[in-house]
């Protein structure tokens, strides 16, 4: 297996150029999203992070350590109150890994 391909990271039909990224919503519909030209920023970036869930995995990363410096993962989930209405939180993690040339991370060192 090789570096994760632009529909495991964008969806099938995400592209990019020069200038811009385009997501399809209709490619974040099995990860939840209901497209609508309303959908917040918070509805399209949880959808993705449903995404990567899926295709950047531990499992593919172990296929590809090289290849694979991205992996998400599901970690805890809790419940708890904000003034009297309960709230349901769930936390995941997100492992970037690069050779050690530095202890700074920055998106030039996942662009080979």
């Amino acid at each position: 297996m090789a570096a994760p391909t632009q529909a495991e990271v964008l969806g099938g039909g995400g592209t990019q150029d020069g200038t811009t990224i385009t997501i399809q919503k209709a490619d974040l519909e099995p990860y939840g999203l209901v497209s609508a030209t309303t959908n917040s920023p918070e509805a399209i970036a949880s959808a993705l992070v449903f995404l990567w869930l899926e295709s950047l995995t531990r499992e593919k990363q172990a296929e590809a350590p090289l290849d694979r410096r991205i992996r998400f993962e599901e970690w805890t989930s809790g419940s708890y109150k904000i003034a009297g209405n309960q709230y349901y939180e769930r936390a995941y993690l997100v492992y970037l890994r690069k050779p050690v040339a530095s202890f700074d991370l920055s998106p030039s060192d996942f662009d080979s």
